[in-house]
């Protein structure tokens, strides 16, 4: 596998939330297909942007699973973002047309509730956002869960938007080789650790605060 030392890894494809975060940093801009890669990746050089905790999914395992066994890789920024669900399909389709919808597994629990009432119940997991919106994009009987970003990316209209079921903030990691002892001021808390320093009440504060 080639690494760019310069590199930002995020969960790919293109549009997925994690690229959204990715693009707050400066630097070359890499998709990886899973999690684990992106670990594996930031062991030889770079830095990885991962999912860790979301408020109304709870934790993403396998970035905890990465966390706990690889000794050489520390968390340097945290950074909090509010994520925004819309179901999208390709222009020629129509509500009532849809007979499957794709989504990561987490996004298709946050959104489970409201598509319900649309009466939409077949829900095909993928491993990204942004992958469900690339095969909507393909398949004219379908739709995605996705963020605005990936619709706008791969050409989907937007069907309904703010489907998620509730406030919905996921913590995002950045996570490199190198430690650390300072990070961005109100966005990120740096702990020059192995471990994260998180946890759901930690982001049910946050949720108070926008009450």
């Amino acid at each position: 596998m080639k690494v760019d030392p310069d590199g930002i890894y995020y969960l790919g494809p293109k549009g997925s939330f994690s690229h959204e975060v990715a693009l707050r940093l400066e630097g070359d801009h890499v998709e990886l297909p899973t999690i684990s890669e992106i670990f594996e990746s930031v062991s030889k050089g770079g830095v990885g942007i991962v999912p860790v905790e979301n408020t109304l999914e709870g934790p993403v395992n396998e970035t905890l699973d990465n966390l706990y066994t690889r000794e050489d890789i520390f968390v340097n920024q945290r950074i909090d973002t509010k994520i925004d669900l819309v179901l999208a399909s390709r222009y020629d389709v129509e509500l009532p047309l849809v007979k499957r919808v794709y989504s990561h597994n987490h996004a298709i629990h946050e959104a489970r509730n409201t598509l319900s009432k649309l009466g939409l119940s077949n829900f095909i997991p993928v491993n990204s956002t942004s992958k469900a919106a690339q095969l909507a994009a393909e398949d004219r009987e379908s739709a995605a869960i996705c963020s605005k970003f990936a619709a706008n990316i791969y050409g989907l209209k937007v069907l309904r938007d703010n489907i998620q079921d509730g406030v919905n903030i996921t913590r995002f990691l950045v996570i490199s080789k190198q430690l650390t002892k300072a990070g961005e001021k109100n966005h990120t808390s740096i702990y020059g650790t192995r471990y994260p320093w998180f946890s759901i009440q930690g982001l049910g504060e946050i949720l108070s605060s926008q009450r």
